[in-house]
């Protein structure tokens, strides 16, 4: 597969590339959810099953059983919860992930740092 030569588009043409292939993406990942709900559904219909039947069997779902003793005393040296904190920081290509700060750097904020920007680029404003 050939790419086009992005050495020449400004920043905001790439970055409309970028949308646009975001796009492509999520149209693509739908296309292909419907494609394998459908083959699902025709393998559940020709072994004489119906998918709810299928999805809703509680014998399928495997759960952990704890074991153990339990105990009623808090562990020694806990923290205390810090509580809910607002977010501060906010993917560009997609406004729904967000990040506080706290903790481990989520994929889209390392990906955006490792490709030339800085954090205070993804702060919320």
């Amino acid at each position: 597969m050939t790419l086009p030569d992005i050495s020449n588009l400004n920043v905001s043409e790439l970055e409309e590339l970028i949308r646009q292939c975001s796009s492509q993406i999520e149209s693509r990942k739908k296309t292909k959810r419907k494609e394998l709900a459908k083959q699902f559904k025709e393998l559940a219909r020709s072994e004489g099953l119906d998918v709810a039947e299928i999805i809703a069997d509680p014998k399928t779902v495997t759960t952990r059983k704890r074991r153990g003793k339990k105990t009623s005393h808090k562990k020694a040296g806990r923290r205390k919860s810090r509580g809910k904190v607002a977010p501060k920081y906010r993917n560009p290509l997609n406004s729904s992930e967000t990040w506080t700060g706290r903790g481990r750097k989520p994929l889209w904020v390392v990906a955006a740092l490792d490709s030339g920007k800085k954090l205070q680029d993804l702060a919320i404003t």
